[in-house]
């Protein structure tokens, strides 16, 4: 009996891995706020019933289904699936995989076990750095001293939240990028401040800080 079951389960497998038609791409839309939007462009020869299915990490069960859409123009017809989240449903599953990546398929719902080939994956990392910078502390910028005459020098301090790993710091005085360095504290002479300022004070200091 037990035999019988295994062969079972090995001839539903292979059916689940047939492949037909082209592999899909995969696009991620991340909005300031708290959502981010998935979107698996189709061939244009697939129909409007195709069902579409997003995958996070190594997962080989889709997270969510949804079916085809499609967007036209004057040259072509596109098809589509998109797939919408909030950032904390996104991150929650995330959390239940280890590789941060993203990848869709779609299937016929006359053959729903026949799937396309997996669209190449969408690494995350650069959303995940953009959710975890929204949600941290901006950075605070002290000078000390806080007044200095042309013969003495100032240092530029980017203190940054404890909450998170910094890698480097960039600053930008009047809108020019210092060459000093990726310290998040910077030494100038009054002199070197009044050369990149263009000899225009006070002068507006940027700062942008990297993330581990």
């Amino acid at each position: 009996m037990a035999g019988c079951l295994w062969c079972a389960i090995l001839m539903l497998s292979f059916q689940v891995i047939q492949v037909q038609g082209q592999e899909p791409q995969m696009m991620v839309q991340h909005f300031v706020g708290n959502q981010i939007i998935f979107t698996c462009s189709l061939p244009r020869s697939v129909k409007h019933d195709t069902k579409c299915n997003l995958y996070f990490g190594e997962a080989s069960r889709p997270i969510i289904t949804t079916t085809v859409g499609k967007k036209s123009s004057s040259n072509s017809e596109q098809r589509f699936c998109q797939f919408f989240f909030q950032i904390n449903n996104f991150l929650r599953h995330l959390d239940f995989v280890q590789q941060k990546d993203a990848s869709c398929d779609y299937s016929l719902q006359k053959e729903s076990l026949s799937l396309s080939y997996r669209s190449v994956r969408y690494n995350l990392k650069d959303c995940l750095q953009q959710i975890k910078a929204q949600a941290i502390a901006s950075p605070e910028l002290t000078l000390n001293p806080p007044a200095i005459t042309e013969t003495d020098s100032v240092t530029l301090n980017c203190q940054t939240p404890s909450s998170v790993s910094v890698s480097q710091c960039d600053f930008y005085i009047a809108s020019q990028k210092l060459s000093k360095g990726s310290s998040c504290v910077q030494t100038l002479t009054a002199t070197e401040l009044l050369e990149i300022a263009h000899m225009s004070l006070p002068a507006e200091v940027e700062i942008f800080f990297h993330l581990n």
